[in-house]
């Protein structure tokens, strides 16, 4: 049971910190690195996510309570995040980077990471046709927390749509839920090109991952820091490991839906902070913070799905 649960996370933690390394010696520059994240946000991932979803049965892979819970159980989070936020911290700034890297997960490059290697290629399906619900989710909400808790308010309702339905991710979710649907299958010569990006795209982005973090921790922000990385790796991924098996989800798809939410502060919630005028640095430090707790919270869980038989 050991080594499922070291197979299942080291993998993944060992790539980052080789992004860690490569970055402090010098061998992965700043601008290689963004060239890099570029082509697994634009490319890699979007190939992963068509070639699981389009080649899936969409009748064996939709789940309604599934989705049902991840809708309604964020956005309640993030309200009462928001509320208690607001009370306990004056700034706004930091309350709103607090808030946003409370609840956002890195679902779609650890996330994903974690479960393939725990649950192989059909457990990731699962991952790919859950993760628009969870993007809608989280970058609907990341923009209106923000815009409230920022200096730049910048985003129009003609801009955010245009933002969301312009995400490479959501896209090619969009196109494989079609050619799923219409049984469209592309040529040969296509689907290998697509499977040879997605076999690559989740090292290179944990790679980039560990490249972009930064390892100084400031001493001003240590009581969120602590609190959000608590929120985010343990307190909320329970709760809603807990709603889905009362609510009758089992089996791999709870491992899924758990791991996915337990993933550390996804790093695209620094680009939003900063864009929206929300504290930035506090957003940085979390996102170090969660992704080196992350080793044994995310272990933890997916020992607990072992001893427990619930995933």
């Amino acid at each position: 049971m050991f080594n499922v649960v070291i197979y299942a996370i080291a993998p993944v933690f060992i790539l980052i910190l080789l992004g860690v390394f490569l970055k402090n010696r010098g061998l992965l520059e700043d601008t290689v690195n963004t060239g890099l994240s570029n082509l697994v946000y634009r490319v890699g991932l979007p190939a992963l996510i068509f070639i699981k979803v389009s080649q899936s049965d969409l009748k064996t892979l939709w789940n309604g309570k599934a989705v049902a819970l991840i809708l309604i159980s964020t956005l309640v989070i993030i309200i009462i995040l928001w509320h208690l936020a607001k009370l306990r911290i004056k700034d706004k700034k930091i309350w709103g980077a607090f808030v946003q890297a409370s609840y956002r997960s890195n679902c779609a490059i650890v996330g994903f990471a974690v479960i393939q290697n725990h649950f192989g290629e059909h457990g990731l399906t699962h991952a790919s046709m859950l993760l628009i619900f969870i993007m809608l989710i989280y970058n609907s909400s990341a923009v209106i927390l923000l815009n409230r808790a920022g200096q730049k308010h910048t985003m129009t309702p003609g801009l955010f749509f245009k933002t969301l339905f312009t995400n490479p991710l959501i896209l090619a979710l969009l196109i494989a839920l079609i050619f799923s649907f219409l049984k469209i299958q592309p040529p040969i010569y296509i689907n290998s090109a697509l499977n040879s990006l997605a076999k690559m795209v989740l090292p290179l982005a944990l790679i980039s991952i560990g490249a972009k973090l930064r390892l100084h921790i400031s001493k001003k922000y240590c009581n969120e820091i602590a609190l959000a990385t608590a929120l985010k790796l343990i307190i909320l991924p329970v709760l809603q490991m807990i709603i889905a098996y009362l609510i009758g989800i089992r089996g791999e798809l709870l491992g899924v839906i758990t791991l996915m939410l337990a993933s550390p502060t996804a790093v695209s919630s620094y680009v939003m902070a900063k864009a929206l005028g929300a504290d930035e640095n506090l957003t940085a430090q979390i996102i170090v913070v969660s992704t080196a707790m992350a080793i044994l919270t995310m272990a933890g869980f997916v020992y607990w799905g072992q001893i427990s038989g619930w995933f």
